[in-house]
């Protein structure tokens, strides 16, 4: 079967193949940076452009193998951090991406995303923690060493800090930036806030507080965190409950309801740590994910369906006064199927799925299989992309993207690791066939016994037949 650990595990290795294959080495002044391009094209010049979300996410994705057994990879992981930690704004917040040739007083707006995906880099590796699965974290460009732990806590608290005072919204939500550069900082509170952007703040706040509460838990940014977890917490349940009345969620309050973006606050929300809002969290997850599941139809979303656009400020200086500021338009894609196989996932386990509800079961095994298959079927296996997998983008040369590939990876590898789970999903396609099959067996069986014992009446006997069908159908979801 396509889904037996032995047939995803040779996906797995054919992507991380294809994703190490495309690794881009940058030597300059005598050091080297190691990144990722966005696309996969078929023939690159050499660049000198760091982009901050393929790097995060070829760190998280190659620090889940065990990097004691592959010192390469140990060393590209390694590489990559350090550029990472090289590129990383004086205000703690990243940008999209960077070129390493640029003049030194070219400045780029932190973006939230980014910023996030690079904290979830370090997290990967052990960088708030006292035995890092990597040898050092330096910058490159300044030879400074993070060595010492309470140096990395308060490195991390940095950028912490500048997500926290970059909120928008009454501080509920952020946007795609931060807020630095608005004529009247004031204004920050009648901005919309965006759910990606929100979601993944939330997700990385609340992975780095249950890390700084096990190392240093009377430090400030625990409060601080909780407080702003609470608050976009409260913000998502919100726009939920006074959004357009399917209870899915859109880029932002009052747009429609999308795939991805319902994908990522679910998996946001499973991931919060405990609060006082556990009950309306229980009943927001509750609605999206039936939503999501009733909605999800892979060959019908298109790429408009799964995109974001925003942009980056950036300033060019010299001697320290400005000389040119302009915004650059930023194309965000969220893969869909990979955040949404995460979703369900988490929230078949999650403290908030306490309805154990037999139906929502079923069709969470199903839309996995739907989402898996659609994974699945669109991973190359010829030419130099062997391994990729393909996102919804529509140019031919844009068709492969490390973040599709990335994703895939970490989706499949979470997927096989949770054995309850993908047993049910490996037996899903089996079960349906048996059951559609045993169900008109037993109506069938009923009409024909009806029609043949004629004192027998037939509305007696038909739903007699469904019964004994939703019993099989218990029994089935059990066995299997």
């Amino acid at each position: 079967m396509k889904y037996e650990k032995e047939n995803l595990n040779i996906c797995i290795e054919n992507a991380k193949q294809c994703l190490i294959s495309r690794q881009q080495k940058i030597v300059m002044n005598n050091n080297t940076y190691l990144t990722w391009p966005l696309f996969f094209y078929d023939n690159a010049d050499q660049s000198f452009d760091v982009d901050v979300c393929t790097s995060a996410l070829g760190v998280i994705t190659l620090s889940k193998f065990d990097l004691d057994n592959y010192d390469s990879i140990k060393s590209s992981v390694n590489r990559s951090i350090n550029t990472l930690i090289s590129i990383r704004n004086e205000n703690g917040s990243w940008p999209s991406n960077i070129s390493l040739i640029s003049k030194e007083e070219l400045f780029m707006e932190g973006v939230i995303s980014d910023t996030c995906f690079a904290l979830g880099a370090l997290l990967n590796v052990g960088f708030l923690s006292n035995n890092p699965k990597i040898d050092s974290f330096t910058n490159l460009k300044t030879g400074e060493r993070l060595d010492n732990l309470d140096d990395r806590i308060e490195y991390v608290y940095e950028s912490v800090k500048w997500l926290l005072s970059n909120r928008v919204n009454q501080n509920q939500g952020w946007q795609y930036t931060g807020i630095g550069y608005l004529e009247n900082t004031e204004d920050k509170d009648a901005l919309p806030a965006y759910t990606t952007p929100t979601a993944n703040a939330l997700i990385i706040l609340s992975q780095i507080i249950e890390v700084v509460k096990e190392l240093s838990p009377n430090h400030p940014m625990v409060n601080e965190i909780n407080n702003a977890i609470y608050i976009s917490v409260g913000w998502f349940c919100d726009i939920q409950s006074n959004h357009n009345g399917d209870y899915g969620f859109g880029i932002k309050r009052g747009e429609r309801s999308r795939i991805g973006n319902t994908s990522r606050v679910i998996f946001a929300l499973c991931v919060t740590p405990d609060t006082n809002r556990h009950d309306i969290i229980e009943k927001s997850l509750y609605k999206a994910i039936r939503w999501i599941i009733k909605e999800y139809k892979p060959n019908k979303l298109q790429f408009s369906d799964v995109g974001e656009d925003f942009d980056q400020l950036i300033i060019e200086k010299e001697s320290g006064i400005v000389k040119n500021a302009y915004r650059r338009s930023i194309y965000h894609e969220t893969f869909v199927e990979a955040h949404l196989i995460d979703s369900l996932r988490l929230y078949y386990h999650s403290k908030y799925n306490k309805k154990n509800n037999y139906v929502l079961r079923i069709k969470i095994y199903n839309t996995i299989s739907k989402a898996l298959d659609y994974l699945i079927n669109h991973q190359s296996h010829t030419g130099l992309n062997d391994g990729a997998v393909s996102s919804r983008r529509t140019t031919a040369n844009e068709k492969y993207t490390m973040y599709s590939t990335s994703n895939f990876i970490c989706t499949l590898m979470d997927l096989c690791d949770d054995d309850t789970l993908l047993s049910k999903v490996k037996h899903c396609t089996i079960r349906n066939v048996l059951l559609f099959g045993g169900s008109l067996f037993f109506i069938i069986s009923s009409i024909i016994i009806a029609i043949l014992f004629e004192s027998l009446n037939f509305w007696v006997t038909v739903p007699i037949g469904i019964v004994f069908s939703v019993i099989a159908n218990f029994l089935s979801e059990k066995l299997l």
